[in-house]
């Protein structure tokens, strides 16, 4: 091996080995701190699995100066013809949007969870300014990243066509309890 080469080999390996220790002295302190029962292991865990809504912070972080430069606003912005078919279907609401086939965000949001279902189709999550998970389903087309940040009215994705209408489903949460968004 060349010197660079060496280096560079060395490198990798030295980052690796730090990385390595410092994950096994998190883990162990952890679990001390649980067997001396000072901390619970159950409440670490349950904290590292909830979405810290990032907006927020940046926004308080921010206030009148932009030290992060994003533009989040409580205003919703999407074209008046998008909302304007909704009929509540067990717990969701179904939004027909006619001969339009592009789902439109309803508010301000970071995406949190993105799968596809048994069925073809696109669920997506986005974590509102506001603290209600917006998650939208039915959809056949989404190209979005996962923690993309998302303006209202930006485009999320083509909405289901079937029988020549176009529709998804929304429902909002706050937590475990569901949000009447349109009513």
């Amino acid at each position: 091996m060349n010197n660079k080469n060496e280096r560079d080999y060395y490198n990798i390996w030295e980052k690796f080995i730090g990385k390595f220790f410092i994950g096994m002295i998190l883990l162990v302190t952890v679990t001390l701190l649980d067997k001396l029962s000072i901390v619970s292991f159950d409440s670490i865990k349950s904290e590292l699995s909830e979405n810290i809504n990032i907006l927020k912070i940046i926004k308080s972080v921010n206030g009148t100066i932009s030290f992060i430069p994003i533009d989040a606003t409580e205003t919703i912005n999407v074209s008046s013809n998008s909302y304007s078919k909704i009929k509540k279907v067990d717990d969701k609401y179904r939004i027909s949007l006619g001969n339009y086939e592009a789902v439109e965000n309803y508010k301000d949001g970071i995406i949190i969870r993105k799968y596809q279902n048994e069925d073809g189709n696109i669920q997506i999550t986005i974590l509102g300014l506001d603290d209600i998970e917006y998650t939208y389903s039915g959809l056949t087309n989404c190209d979005l990243p996962i923690y993309k940040f998302l303006k209202s009215g930006e485009i999320i994705g083509k909405a289901t066509n079937n029988n020549n209408e176009n529709y998804f489903y929304i429902e909002g949460r706050n937590g475990l309890n569901k949000i009447n968004l349109f009513d």
